[in-house]
Parts: C-alpha cells; structure tokens; sequence
C-alpha cells in the first residue's frame, strides 16, 4: 500500500506510513512491496496452512510486527494458524452480539483513537464490578482476539501503551478466577500471534491486593516486559506520561469516555464485513498431517514445550505460581505470595530453583525407590519447612522411611469402607475450608461417641494421614491450628484406649514427614480427665508444641482466636457443620483419582540396604523409646 486508509476509530499521523517503514528499515521505495511478495510465494508452498490468500494489507501489517523479517513474519503466521489449531476455543466467533452478550459485564476493552507522539497505540482496559468465574475472563480474552483480528486488518502499528485501571473492580475476585493457562495462553497468542510489542504496561488500582496479582503477572511476563511495568495509584503520573489529549475522560484525559468508546467500537466489529472476515479468517489453521516432514519434528518439540508451559501451572506436579481453587480447600488471593514471603522465597524465579535443586538432590538418593515427585509436591515440602532446601531433603528422606518402617499406616486405600464407616459412628474430623486471617489451615475433630476399641484412633489416623496428602498436593499452607472437641464424649474412655507409642509415631510423621507447623492445639472440655490428657501429650511433643496446648471450656472460646467465617456452625461459626464436612472429606478421599494418587504416592519408601547406616530408624520410629510409666487412674 501506498497510503494508510481512514478508519472510523483508528487515527493515524501523516507520516505514519513512512515513519514505522523507516523504523524496520522498509522505507525504501519497493522494498515493502517486495517483502510482501516473498511471503505470500511462502504461503502457497506451505501444504500445512489451510488458508492462503491473506489480504495484501494482512500480510504487510504482519511484516511490520515483524520489524520488517520475512522469516519473523512466516514464523508469525504459522504460530497463529497453528494456535488457531490447538488452541480453537479462544477463535471462532461467528455472532458478535451473541456471543459477547455479557462480556462488558466486568469491563471494557477499547483502543484510543489517536496515536501518541512516538506512534504508539493505547490499549485501555477498564474493569469493574465482580468477576464470578474464569469463562467470564475467557470470552473476555476472545473478544481480546477479536479486537486483534480488526487491527491486523485496518491499523499499521505493533507498538502498544498498555492500561489497565482496575480501581473499580474487586481485584481479589480477579485473582481468585483466574486461570494461569489460560493467561499465558492469551498472551501468547497476543505477542507470538498478532506481534503486539509492548511498550508499557500501566496498572491502575488502589487495592491492597494488586501487588498479588501484579506478582502473578511477572511470573507470565518476559522479564523485557516485566521492567516496563507500572503501577499508578491515580491517573496524575499517566497524564504526565502520555498528556490529556491521548487518553480516555476516566483517566483524566479528553477524549470520549470508556463508554462512549466501546459503543463506537462496537459498531465496527459489528459490522457485517468484519464479521464475514472473522467467519474467513477462521479458516487459517493447520493440517499438521501435511506439514513437511523436515519441521515435523521442531513443530512436536514446540507442541510439547506448549503443553508443559501452560498446564505448567495447573496440574498437580507443577511448580506454581498462581493456585487453582480446589473442589474444598479454600486460600486467600495473597496465600502463595503472602506464604512465600513469610518463608523468604516470593522473589520470582526463587521458588523454582530452590525446587530444582531438590529435584536433582532425590535423583541421587540410590535408597529412594521413587524419584519422580511432583514439582507441586516438592515445592510444600519446601513451604513445611521455612524455605530451608536442607531440611526439605530430611523431610522426604524421612517421610520416604516412614512409608518403609511403618506401613501399617498408610496401607489403606478406600477410605469410605475401610475407614469412615466404622469413625462416623463415634468421631467427625475435617480440615476446614477457609484459612484464618493469619494463612493457616485448621483441622477439627469432634468426638461424638466413645470408642469401639484402640482401632479405632488408628483409623482416624490413617484418615488423617489421607487429608495430609491430599493437602500436600492442593493446599498451600504450612501452619495448622489442631481443635480436638472433647465436650460431647467420655473422656476416661477416650483415654483408656490410647497407643502412647502409635501416637508417638503418628506426630512424628505429621510434623516430621509432612513438615507440619503446629501454631496451636485447641482442647475443649469440662471434664477433670483433661489433664491426664495434656499429660500424654506432653510425653510425645516437642516442648515447644507443648506449649501451645490450650484448654477451653466452651466451643465459643474459640471465637477470640479463629474468625467465625472459619468454624464449623457448631461451633458457633458460619462454615457447614462438622457432620456435613466429614462427609464431603469422605466423598474428595473416596474418588478413584485420590485412590490412585495415594498408590502412587504411597510407594514412595526407601531400599534401606542401599542407604548408609544411620539411626534414622530409631530416631523416627520410636522403637527403643524412653517413655516412662503412665498410669491413669
């Protein structure tokens, strides 16, 4: 093209046109004609991309968010057909007004007219009111794309001024829906795609939690973009950066409201011509089965490095770096930055080493007989123990001789039958689903019935053992607060049962080979015999644990600790009962993706003849222990 036509919404400079060709060093007379020419002879050699008769302005436009390369543009192409193929549930809109009926539901995403002083766009995303769930966010990023697909076609600029004032939006609702894959998939498709180059990224919010979510966002970024991030905390420095005249009424600026914008964009995309070039541009995928034999290969390589890259962040053998939610446990927006920082690894990149090389450190153990651990499972160990890689290497050598010395406990594999039939008859325990304001997780017992016999503790063990894996794998939290509700049953009876030894043992795992940090045991009772309990106790904890037993009279003492969001409704909280959590723990443990989880985590022991002698076996077992005679009487 000679001249860049007018655009309803898009403004251009005069010399627009000459100034992005000198930029990628195209100005020359010809030169951009040719480089067209090139790339659309590529086009038809390739048997793989379906679609090849890309509109001339198409193919230009992508040679300039290219910098000018015509190798950049054809790799630029054949990633966006081949997104197109993998990825097709962020393309194919056919009905704009039906299929973003509700998407301005949580905001606006427009881009301003006029282009600054260096010929750079402004995207500005206004986000209000509350994200519900993460398809909110998707067909949010679909209509991301179909605004892409329209400056592909009418604009000739890739660089880009990115704001995103989210002052009236609940940024915790934000960050608790989104779905990390998803993101980085956006942004990808984006930046590798449509060769958007950002040249800034603005965050407007005074949020408390923003520094999470801008926190999530360096750990998608390229650390290039992530040096051009901003957070503004009112619109004053934005209009010192770019001047009134570029940006938006809500920003400050004088140009039409968000609003006012949107309807005007709206208008255009749709319009029936563009929704006839969406429907076509539908059609440039891949046929990867005609793809030359020659890149088939760099083209699997790069398919499996996608696939690790985006499930990356929610699959349960991943190093995270944001928490999906969970089918019951329940986290804070800030948990993992909050609980990184407590344990001095929130600086990005730090968590991962730190995972790495404990991953390494495990491929050399010869006495482990499992190495491959997810990163997910290494990386709360490494939260149990304070950030410490060194300890986290005793913690699974401990946890890994554990399941060795001691395989009475974790030899069960259907909680529903072997476990909650015989325990609900007597006892309900629950790890609840909300943290305490301080990020811990708490865990409830309740007795309601006296014992059958001692086999019953080693039951409510092994089901206490279950919740810990499973935590292991889909909480993020380190500190517990224990509450044993003692008011209901016998508690001489109780007593007359226990297994100093089997107790000694259980503690030992929980503290030992899961890296429990117990901030606080919570008795509650009336009854004399609590004393004699606290004794027994006192044998097996640390001194330090020991210390943080408390007795309470009633459940409602409780209340100057743990919030009543937190508790159980018979405890005077607003949380489902104690009855009703049972029974859902009982459902999560009982589902055959658990039942498989655990056969395969449970095999994690060790070959003793090939480690080193040690007294490991005496120290973690507690098989010559010391205890003294206890009599109750």
């Amino acid at each position: 093209m000679d001249f860049i036509p007018n655009n309803k919404v898009l403004k251009v400079k005069p010399d627009t046109l000459e100034h992005i060709r000198e930029e990628i060093n195209l100005g020359k007379p010809g030169e951009m004609k040719n480089a067209v020419n090139i790339l659309k002879e590529w086009l038809q050699q390739q048997p793989h991309i379906k679609k090849k008769n890309f509109t001339d302005h198409f193919i230009e436009t992508t040679m300039v968010t290219a910098k000018g390369s015509v190798e950049g543009a054809k790799k630029q192409i054949d990633r966006a057909c081949t997104m197109r193929t993998m990825l097709p549930h962020f393309f194919g809109v056919t009905d704009f007004t039906k299929d973003f009926a509700n998407v301005f539901d949580i905001g606006s995403a427009i881009v301003m007219p006029k282009l600054t002083e260096e010929h750079y766009r402004i995207f500005v995303l206004k986000s209000k009111g509350t994200v519900t769930s993460s398809a909110q966010l998707l067909n949010f990023y679909r209509f991301g794309i179909c605004l892409g697909e329209y400056m592909k076609a009418h604009d000739y600029v890739a660089s880009y001024q990115c704001i995103f004032d989210i002052r009236l939006a609940n940024v915790s609702d934000i960050i608790k829906n989104l779905n990390p894959m998803e993101l980085r998939q956006i942004i990808t498709i984006i930046v590798e795609c449509y060769g958007l180059r950002i040249k800034g990224l603005h965050i407007v919010s005074n949020s408390k939690v923003v520094d999470t979510l801008i926190a999530i966002l360096k750990t998608l970024l390229k650390p290039k973009i992530i040096q051009r991030l901003q957070h503004h905390k009112d619109c004053d420095s934005l209009i010192q950066l770019f001047g009134k005249e570029y940006l938006p009424e809500d920003l400050g600026g004088t140009e039409p409201s968000v609003k006012d914008l949107r309807e005007t964009w709206g208008e255009v995309l749709r319009a029936p011509d563009f929704t006839e070039y969406i429907r076509d541009m539908d059609n440039a995928k891949t046929d990867e089965s005609f793809r030359p034999k020659l890149v088939t290969s760099v083209v699997n390589f790069l398919i499996k490095f996608i696939k690790q890259k985006y499930l990356q962040s929610i699959q349960p053998g991943s190093t995270m770096e944001f928490i999906p939610k969970d089918r019951i446990l329940e986290l804070h927006p800030d948990t993992l930055y909050q609980v990184r920082k407590e344990i001095n690894l929130e600086k990005p990149g730090e968590m991962k080493r730190a995972v790495n090389i404990l991953k390494e450190w495990i491929k050399q153990q010869p006495h482990f007989i499992k190495k491959d651990f997810p990163d997910f499972y290494l990386e709360t160990s490494i939260v149990g123990t304070k950030g410490s890689v060194e300890r986290a290497k005793k913690q699974f050598d401990k946890v890994c001789t554990m399941k060795t010395l001691m395989p009475q406990f974790f030899d069960t594999y259907d909680v529903r039958k072997e476990l909650a039939i015989d325990l609900r008859k007597s006892i309900y325990l629950a790890m609840l689903p909300k943290l305490t304001k301080e990020h811990y997780r708490v865990i409830v017992t309740k007795v309601v019935d006296v014992f059958e016999d001692s086999s019953t503790y080693t039951k409510y063990f092994k089901f206490c053992l279950h919740m810990a894996e499973y935590a292991k794998s889909h909480d993020y939290v380190g500190s517990f607060r224990m509450i044993a509700d003692l008011t209901d049953c016998n508690l001489m009876d109780c007593i007359s049962k226990i297994n100093l030894l089997e107790i000694r043992q259980v503690m030992s795992i929980f503290m030992d080979g899961y890296g429990m940090k117990i901030k606080g045991i919570h008795f509650i009772s009336q009854s004399k015999a609590i004393d004699a309990l606290l004794t027994i106790f006192k044998q097996v904890l640390k001194p330090k644990i020991a210390a943080r037993m408390h007795v309470h009279k009633t459940r409602i003492e409780l209340h100057k600790i743990i919030e009543k969001d937190v508790l159980p409704s018979d405890f005077g909280g607003n949380e489902r009962s104690m009855k009703e959590l049972f029974d859902e723990w009982v459902d999560i443990l009982s589902t055959d993706e658990h039942k498989e989880y655990i056969k395969h985590i449970n095999s994690a022991g060790t070959d003793e003849s090939l480690r080193s002698k040690d007294k490991f076996n005496e120290d973690c077992a507690g098989l010559p222990g010391t205890f003294r005679l206890l009599t109750v009487d």
